[in-house]
């Protein structure tokens, strides 16, 4: 069964521009992923404030989602996100149990 992850940001206001741009360039990079087979789907959205984003991550496995984990590859793009960052990064993974597709 496929496994899925949510991270959940809130910005600064004025960022949300910035965090745009970042997470758009993040999921790019993870091309790759989807290529290969583990990265299943991926989705960011922005409350209608812009406050906060939620990336949302569908992967094949727990092995696959683990795999990538703290990719040294996103760090460059983390550390611009940082400053832009009110209060820390929320996460929430586990196996998908439903789906309506």
């Amino acid at each position: 069964m496929a496994y899925a992850s949510t991270v959940r940001v809130s910005v600064t206001e004025g960022a949300a521009a910035t965090a745009k741009s970042l997470v758009q360039q993040m999921l790019a990079n993870r091309r790759h992923w989807q290529t290969s087979g583990d990265l299943l789907r991926a989705y960011v959205f922005c409350s209608e404030d812009q406050a906060q984003f939620e990336l949302v991550s569908i992967w094949a496995s727990k092995a696959a989602h683990d795999r990538h984990e703290d990719d040294p590859a996103e760090a460059p793009l983390l550390r611009q996100l940082v400053p832009h960052l009110t209060g820390q990064p929320s996460e929430v993974a586990g196996e998908v149990v439903a789906e309506l597709a």
